[in-house]
């Protein structure tokens, strides 16, 4: 599947929503800190084969 430079735009508002969530989420909950990075880590992913296969 191709994905275009309007496909990043997407990714990123993702994005920023997990930063909201970060934000929300209680610091002492590692577990939950740690599906956000993992989660954060995945749209990075995503951003850069996008750039990479456009």
């Amino acid at each position: 599947p191709s994905i275009h430079l309007g496909g990043v735009g997407e990714i990123l508002s993702s994005y920023d929503k997990l930063n909201l969530d970060d934000q929300l989420c209680n610091k002492n909950l590692f577990i939950d800190n740690f599906i956000i990075y993992y989660k954060k880590f995945i749209i990075i992913y995503q951003i850069i084969l996008c750039l990479y296969f456009q």
